[in-house]
């Protein structure tokens, strides 16, 4: 199911926004270091707000855009 070329495949939600509720992955290195960032304290945001994980997911490839080299 996952492409060779990627490590990280999700879905997007309203257009062009990456839907962090379902993605696919594949055990790597890069995935490892991919989710430890996500769930690093830099893109903590408290889990009562509704999209919380998104938003961190949005904000951390907006601050690492050759993410996106890996994800599809």
């Amino acid at each position: 199911i996952i492409d060779d070329n990627y490590d990280f495949i999700t879905t997007r939600a309203c257009g062009d926004v990456m839907n962090s509720g379902q993605f696919l992955v594949k055990n790597t290195p890069w995935t490892k270091a991919f989710l430890n960032e996500w769930y690093s304290e830099k893109y903590k945001i408290p889990h009562t707000q509704p999209g919380a994980d998104n938003g961190a997911l949005i904000e951390m490839i907006a601050d690492n855009p050759h993410f996106m080299e890996k994800i599809k």
